[in-house]
């Protein structure tokens, strides 16, 4: 399942479903993980500067920006993913919006207007910071 590009949540489902007893992402992680199948998580800290809580990792903005940070990094993306990017950054763009992390937030991912830490990346990384 891992070599057909699974993801372990989809994984997860999978066995649940087959075997009828209910399986986690993280028994699936830990379990390839102590198989030495998993490779290190790729880390995109300009694109994503923030520790992210597991329920905001499927968050639009995130995903979007995972791919950006793919996309920087030399990495090819499929072309559908490649136009919901570019799609996306022109729409940022027009609006003059950056994205902004609050963890404790249910939906955690915000779009407010103002300008990006690094140009080309449309985060800022401390709009909400604690004083």
């Amino acid at each position: 399942m891992v070599e057909q590009g699974l993801t372990h949540e989809q994984i997860a489902e999978i066995i649940t479903r087959e075997s009828g007893r209910p399986i986690s992402r993280s028994t699936v992680s830990a379990a390839l993980h102590r198989a030495g199948r998993t490779t290190p998580a790729k880390k995109y800290a300009e694109e994503i500067p923030w520790t992210v809580r597991q329920e905001h990792q499927t968050h639009y903005a995130a995903r979007m920006l995972r791919l950006l940070g793919r996309r920087r990094a030399g990495i090819t993306n499929s072309a559908e993913a490649d136009q919901r990017l570019d799609s996306w950054l022109k729409g940022v763009e027009e609006a003059g919006a950056v994205v902004v992390y609050v963890p404790d937030t249910p939906e955690g991912f915000y779009y407010i207007v103002g300008e990006p830490d690094v140009p080309g990346i449309p985060v800022k990384a401390d709009a909400f910071a604690e004083s």
